[in-house]
Formats: structure tokens, sequence, C-alpha cells
């Protein structure tokens, strides 16, 4: 991050944010966020474990985020942590376009894919870079590999790729 932004504060908008563990990093760090989460269980857990004012607490979700567009903020940097796998399939390239209209012209969007088995019942659904890529089409985004990994929890059928997208 400090690659490309230096040691300037940033606008960070941290969708799916759960009980707050990136957003917290980001506000300690300095930062600016806007904690994006639809379960209010979860929100309650994240304000009381992070009760950090640099962290702004809404609920909205992906793939239309009706409540940040309502603001017209616009982030250097969007961060979806675990959280592509829950946009079901046919809402990806609304949800990427949603996520591309609240970025800076030079800001980057980081995105963890879980590979690994669908879970319907769980609002699990298959991901893959080359779905992502698909989804981007012709949105002048384009994805860049940042890391592979195994399974932090140890789950040998599940491993996670993160990715930067940004402007072409």
């Amino acid at each position: 991050i400090s690659a490309k932004f230096g040691d300037r504060p940033l606008s960070v908008l941290d969708v799916g944010a759960g009980t707050g563990r990136d957003a917290s990093w980001f506000a300690v760090r300095g930062h600016h966020i806007v904690a994006v989460e639809p379960s209010p269980a979860m929100q309650e857990i994240g304000k009381r474990l992070h009760p950090d004012p640099r962290i702004d607490w809404r609920f909205d979700s992906l793939p239309e985020l009706p409540e940040v567009q309502a603001s017209g903020e616009k982030y250097d940097l969007i961060v979806l942590s675990a959280v592509w796998m829950h946009v079901k399939p046919e809402e990806r390239t609304k949800a990427l376009s949603t996520l591309q209209a609240l970025l800076k012209s030079d800001g980057m969007i980081y995105l963890t894919l879980r590979i690994g088995p669908s879970e319907p019942a769980r609002g699990i659904y298959h991901v893959s870079l080359a779905g992502l890529e698909e989804a981007l089409g012709q949105s002048g985004l384009s994805a860049t590999v940042l890391s592979e990994q195994t399974d932090l929890l140890g789950r040998k059928n599940i491993s996670w790729i993160a990715v930067s997208i940004a402007a072409q």
C-alpha cells in the first residue's frame, strides 16, 4: 500500500468489515475508514472491539452499496477481505461497477478470492481469478495477483488469492 500511496492518510472503504479487524488496522495507522457491514451483530462486536473515531460504521451491502453511494464519497482504497465469495455470481459485474464508481481515479481495490468448494447454504459461491477477470470485462480495470496462500484455518480444500484491482 505504501508503495502506491506513500505515507499519506488514505480514505478507505472496508466492504464486509465483519468485526472490524482490517478497519482497525487502518485506523491505528491514521487512515479514515468507512466500515460497511450488513450484519447488525457483527457491527456491534466491531464497535465494541474497535471504538476508534476514525472508523465510521455503516449498514450496507453489495452489489449496489446504496448508502455509501448516496454519500458521494470516493476512496483511495477499497478492501474486500473474504467477501467476494458471498457476492452472487450474477451480481458480480454490478458489484464491480459499484466499486469502480466509488474509487478515486488513482485508487485501488484489494480483494481476496476464496478458492474452494461452493457452500450455497452458507451463501458461499464459487470464485476464480478467471471469473474475476471476466467480470472486470471492459471496465478499464485489471487485476494483479499479489499473493497466493493456503487457508489459515488449515482447511485442505481451500486456498486464497489476494489481488489488487486498478485502472489499466
